[in-house]
């Protein structure tokens, strides 16, 4: 906290570019004084915060440790070393740009939608999962389908250009705890120190997005 006594306190945020984000960082406090007086104002530095970040790495890493897996030549191990190696070179650009409150759970293998999909266990009939931890192949099965059945519906949610998984919602679908992918990724930030929040901010847009398809399919 700085004080600047009398007059009026003008606040200028200073910017910091990473990658293809403008962050915003501390910022910096100047007084202009009209007229002189015996008040005092206290300026609180802003604290920032993001709830996301690109995920795919700066030469692609993630994109092409997934083709390796999905093709069969790597195992689920390397691929989570990739994945982990991204998620603390991420949280460490977000400290060195001056982010205060750093989330994790920012991170997919696939897309924050499926993610909370799997950890609600809204997994549909087809893919055959009768409960527990769901792994990678009852994940990618619901991506990308497999040999027998399809995948999940895609779409263009929230005006862009990006497809998200469409969530099956319907009177079968009995939910529960199935992924534990939060609460590990918020251990492993706490065990290199970067964490101060966890973000879940696609919780609610996925079921809400899940049931607009219901109504659709259900009514």
């Amino acid at each position: 906290m700085s004080q600047v006594t009398g007059g009026v306190v003008l606040l200028s945020l200073r910017l910091v570019s990473v990658g293809s984000l403008t962050l915003s960082s501390t910022p910096t406090a100047t007084s202009h004084f009209l007229r002189p007086n015996s008040r005092t104002y206290s300026v609180r530095a802003m604290a920032s915060h993001i709830v996301g970040y690109p995920r795919m790495g700066p030469k692609r890493e993630l994109k092409f440790a997934l083709e390796a897996f999905w093709d069969n030549k790597s195992s689920a191990e390397e691929l989570q070393k990739v994945a982990a190696n991204l998620r603390s070179s991420i949280w460490k650009q977000m400290a060195d740009a001056g982010i205060k409150y750093i989330p994790s759970n920012t991170f997919s293998y696939y897309d924050q939608v499926l993610d909370t999909t799997a950890m609600l266990g809204a997994v549909p009939e087809r893919y055959g999962w009768n409960g527990g931890e769901i792994g990678f192949d009852i994940y990618f099965s619901m991506a990308r389908g497999n040999a027998t059945v399809p995948a999940m519906e895609m779409t263009k949610w929230f005006d862009t250009n990006y497809h998200y998984i469409v969530p099956e919602l319907g009177p079968e679908v009995k939910f529960s705890y199935a992924s534990h992918k939060a609460v590990d990724e918020y251990k492993e930030a706490k065990s290199v120190s970067w964490l101060d929040l966890v973000s879940l901010t696609y919780f609610v847009t996925s079921f809400c997005c899940g049931c607009i398809c219901s109504i659709f399919l259900y009514e």
